[in-house]
């Protein structure tokens, strides 16, 4: 074979060599994206609201969620566990080609497109799928007239006729609803009751909580009120301004040789515009509540000052808190944490505090609506084999009791094991699996707060054992090809040694 048609091949191999590197990375960026791709597959296998799931259905949409959260913690690991990196190399030839690994998020990377372009048109000329987001530019709307959204529950009304596509969410027990947790109401029946109740007011009754139209608290809604001011139809443009500043961070905080791997491994997580990025605002809550563990060491007061604004934006950020300060008072001591605490409530209660002082009890019972209404169970932990009837029915008291005794667990695990470790950011959303609704807009997100855990991971100094343990560890990101070893594609091994 001659020097050229050895170049040429050289160069081919180096080509392709980049260009799966770039959609098939690190063994932990890669177990993210397939955690994502898990996720993805158990939303297309079950709903979350159906009581006619065969027990295959159910069995595999649990499996698949609880398989990708154990990739998620797998990738925050600080070496590939040994019973991994066993069945990885048991594997075939075959079924290693890095190809694979690469074709997955090529087609999640599709998926994510394909979610995106089928919506954004719409919510960018304000016809927003879910009352979540509605419910933020009435709130939004009537503190530009200056009016406290706290107080006006006839806003709800309001909000209905604005965006009769975002519908309301239906409370469970109410007299056009019912008792039946199997049976989640279609939006058509949510649809035609509100429509019918929005004409006749003398119809209205326990079906829905007017509440519900200020159920956030007031950090969003001031954000949310420039977009509002400047009479645009939309303030979905908060939140696409928010999930750039999200990746932009998380980029940034990546080594320089990585980003690129990294945006792509970013992008390929379709469930951001399914079930966050048009339907609420949980994006600018986990951008504060991100800068607060990137800031944890070297700015604290802006730590402590992103984490309690991020709990002014919507209470998800709440489950944060513990596992913060107790990151803090591990790494820095109690005093620290103290006074971060202290940073963290003066940031939540800044943009709260008006409100409170005009109208404490409606502000307090706003904040509770989440965790106090009624509602129907749904969701893609446990509780879809309830809805399908393959366990028995359980009252929300006791997932509420599976809940919040798994969060203490972990949060007593943070404290009393040996690692400092920043997984508090995988862990406080954790138990929310094991809640009486679990929506996928829980998970959504934690596929990049993984992704910025494991960013500088391989930075750390290691001993000559581990540098050999990791060579190993690395044999995932850099597998050969074996399509790329035949030799049809590759020359013998004594002309290749004379080529310079």
């Amino acid at each position: 074979m001659d020097r050229q048609s050895v170049n040429r091949i050289a160069l081919i191999e180096g080509l392709s060599e980049r260009t799966i590197a770039l959609f098939a990375p690190s063994w932990r960026w890669m177990l993210v994206i397939a955690g994502c791709g898990m996720l993805y597959l158990s939303i297309r296998q079950i709903s979350p609201a159906s009581g006619t799931l065969d027990l295959k259905m159910m069995l595999t949409g649990v499996i698949m969620t609880t398989a990708a959260l154990a990739a998620f913690y797998t990738a925050t690991r600080p070496s590939m566990p040994e019973r991994l990196r066993a069945w990885w190399q048991g594997l075939p030839p075959l079924l290693r080609w890095r190809g694979w690994r690469a074709i997955l998020t090529i087609w999640l990377l599709l998926a994510s497109w394909e979610s995106f372009n089928a919506q954004w048109q719409d919510a960018a000329r304000g016809h927003y799928p879910n009352d979540a987001i509605a419910y933020v530019h009435e709130d939004a709307d009537l503190l530009i007239r200056g009016q406290n959204p706290y107080t006006a529950d006839g806003a709800f009304w309001e909000a209905a006729a604005r965006w009769p596509r975002s519908l309301a969410t239906p409370l469970l027990g109410s007299e056009n609803f019912g008792s039946n947790i199997h049976r989640y109401p279609s939006g058509r029946h949510i649809g035609t009751v509100l429509a019918y109740q929005l004409n006749n007011p003398a119809a209205r009754g326990n079906d829905f909580d007017p509440a519900t139209v200020h159920n956030y608290p007031a950090g969003v809604i001031l954000l949310a009120a420039p977009f509002a001011f400047l009479g645009l139809r939309s303030i979905i443009w908060l939140n696409f301004f928010m999930l750039l500043l999200l990746i932009g961070v998380i980029v940034a905080y990546t080594p320089k040789g990585a980003r690129a791997p990294m945006a792509i491994a970013l992008l390929a997580n379709p469930l951001v515009p399914m079930f966050t990025l048009f339907m609420n605002f949980d994006v600018v809550s986990i951008v504060f509540v991100l800068l607060a563990w990137q800031w944890l060491r070297d700015r604290p007061v802006l730590s402590g000052l992103a984490l309690g604004f991020a709990c002014a934006v919507k209470q998800v950020a709440w489950f944060f808190v513990p596992f913060y300060l107790i990151e803090v008072a591990r790494r820095q001591g109690l005093r620290a944490a103290a006074k971060q605490g202290a940073w963290l409530g003066l940031a939540f209660a800044v943009p709260n505090l008006p409100f409170i002082l005009q109208a404490p009890g409606a502000w307090a019972h706003s904040m509770l609506i989440p965790m106090a209404d009624p509602m129907f169970p749904l969701g893609f932990g446990p509780i879809i084999l309830m809805l399908g009837k393959a366990l028995p029915v359980l009252p929300a008291k006791v997932w509420t009791v599976l809940e919040l005794g798994s969060w203490i667990a972990l949060l007593v695990y943070q404290w009393r094991r040996k690692a400092t470790t920043s997984d508090g950011l995988l862990f406080a959303l954790v138990p929310l699996w094991l809640s009486w609704r679990s929506p996928m807009n829980y998970f959504a997100l934690v596929p990049m707060l993984v992704l910025w855990l494991t960013a500088r991971m391989h930075d750390a100094p290691q001993s000559q054992a581990a540098t050999t343990r990791a060579a190993a560890e690395d044999e995932l990101a850099t597998l050969d090809d074996p399509f790329f070893d035949l030799p049809d594609f590759a020359p013998p091994e004594p002309e290749l040694a004379g080529v310079k």
